[in-house]
């Protein structure tokens, strides 16, 4: 399969930067074995690696190794540790409490301003029934006047038709 051959051409050319391969291949420093993979390590480098990245641009992808095509295409899985799990709970909490703190100052805020929008309340309540009681008394007071001015007039009524009454037929008897 042309897939699987791309895959394991591209793993040989990586397993050429194992930072192991010199010691597992038993290659010393300076031997003849040691220059030739650092010049096909340099060759890989600026050659075939370019070059096969360039080819598998112009081909939109379908010649690029499927490491390659998996790296630059396969969403990237976040690993994270317990401590980071902890740490980013940790931080919720602590905004969390911050945001509880600040709701419960506009609570006592809103509570504050509530009592005080009350005590007004009253104050203009008290202040009204004053009014309305001190207008009661002036109406009981006019009432009561007009009560006895209206009285006074129809004893002096009743006074006059008594006099007239009996000062031209005689005197009136039951």
């Amino acid at each position: 399969d042309e897939h699987e051959t791309f895959r394991g051409w591209w793993t040989a050319v990586m397993s050429l930067f194992d930072q192991n391969l010199l010691t597992e291949m038993d290659v010393s420093y300076g031997s003849l074995e040691f220059w030739f993979y650092l010049t096909f390590r340099i060759f890989a480098i600026f050659v075939i690696i370019p070059l096969w990245m360039v080819v598998g641009l112009a081909t939109a992808g379908w010649l690029w190794p499927p490491q390659v095509r998996e790296w630059l295409f396969m969403q990237k899985r976040a690993s994270l540790s317990r401590a980071d799990v902890a740490e980013q709970v940790q931080t919720e909490i602590e905004q969390l409490k911050r945001e509880i703190k600040a709701f419960r100052f506009e609570l006592g805020k809103e509570r504050t301003n509530d009592q005080r929008e009350l005590q007004n309340m009253r104050a203009e309540v008290e202040t009204v029934q004053r009014d309305v009681l001190s207008d009661l008394m002036q109406v009981r007071e006019i009432m009561t006047t007009l009560f006895e001015l209206t009285r006074e007039k129809v004893i002096e009524r009743e006074e006059r038709a008594g006099m007239m009454g009996g000062g031209i037929g005689g005197t009136m008897q039951d």
